[in-house]
Parts: structure tokens; sequence; C-alpha cells
């Protein structure tokens, strides 16, 4: 078979093999670009953490700068995690649930209330095995859970999945569908 007739039985590949020929090996894509530069915009995210061990804000920030995010926000008291959070309204919280003083389920719960906030994806750290404390954070809209010790690698792909799902919900409220202008 002749290659340039297996090409064409292969629109994309065709189209690439005319497009290297057309200004060499070193063209990029558009849709590679645009991969890159969602998973740069997403790299700039405001990633609040709320935990009452500054060690555990500090290492997921070490292992998340490793992963090219650059914009954290700590809070270790618990009873202003609120008032920071609409300071600071995140791209995405990291929440502790066992806590002094105020718990990450009643956090969450206040959250939930706050209409700058009600959207805000939360991903909930546990170290508790009881299902009754994932089940309440489901029902105040936990996005995810990850259990302590944090795994580097699972704690960056659930960081991933969820900011991309808030920038494709951001999206489709701002920009219409099918004409791709603003809302």
């Amino acid at each position: 078979m002749d290659p340039s007739s297996l090409l064409k039985s292969f629109p994309q590949a065709e189209s690439r093999a005319k497009a290297e020929e057309f200004s060499g090996s070193d063209i990029e894509f558009a849709g590679e670009s645009e991969v890159e530069l969602a998973l740069e915009s997403l790299n700039e995210s405001v990633i609040m953490m709320v935990d009452d061990e500054p060690v555990m804000i500090e290492m997921l920030q070490a292992f998340l700068e490793e992963a090219g995010y650059r914009n954290f926000v700590g809070c270790t008291e618990p009873k202003t995690a609120l008032d920071k959070l609409i300071d600071v309204r995140p791209d995405v919280l990291f929440l502790d649930v066992v806590m002094p003083g105020l718990n990450g389920i009643e956090i969450l719960r206040n959250l939930r209330d706050e209409k700058l906030l009600y959207d805000t994806p939360v991903i909930v750290l546990t170290s508790s095995s009881d299902p009754k404390v994932k089940l309440q954070a489901l029902e105040y809209g936990a996005a995810d859970f990850l259990s302590k010790p944090v795994d580097p690698s699972e704690l960056v792909l659930r960081l991933r999945n969820t900011l991309s799902a808030k920038a494709y919900r951001d999206r489709l409220a701002y920009f219409d569908r099918v004409t791709g202008l603003p809302n």
C-alpha cells in the first residue's frame, strides 16, 4: 500500500503531514498549545489550606510547589478560616476535618451558606476512617477526599482534576456554549 493512500484514510494524520511539509517539523498545533495554556492557568490557581497543624500546610505546599503551583494561602486557626476564605476567595480549599474549636465539617457547612463561597470546591483531608465523616462532608458539598498521610502523586492529581472541573463550570457559567461569547 502506498504511504500517501494510507495517510488519506486518517484525515488528522494527512493534515499533520501537510502542515509539517509546509512549515517544518517544529510546528505547534492549536490543540496542543491550548492544553499547555490550560495547564499553566491551573498552576496560577489560588489554593487555600485550612489545617490546625502548620507542618501539614507546609508539606502540602511543598508537594504542590514541586508540581508547579504557585499561589497559596494557609490558615491554622479554624475560627478565622471563614473570614479568610471570604477575603481570599480561593479556587480550591483543602480542609482538615479534625481541628479544635471548629471542625472542618462546621467550616464546610458555613462555607456553603456564604453566597460568595458556596461553589468553592473543597478537598477534605482526614485521618478518620469513620464513614459518617465522609457522608457529612459529601452532604455539605465536598468535591473530594484525601487520607492523611497524603500521597504527593494523589494530591497533585486530585487537585488537577478538581481545578479542571471548576474551570469547566466557570466557562459554562461565563460563556455561551453555542457562540463562545461572554454571558
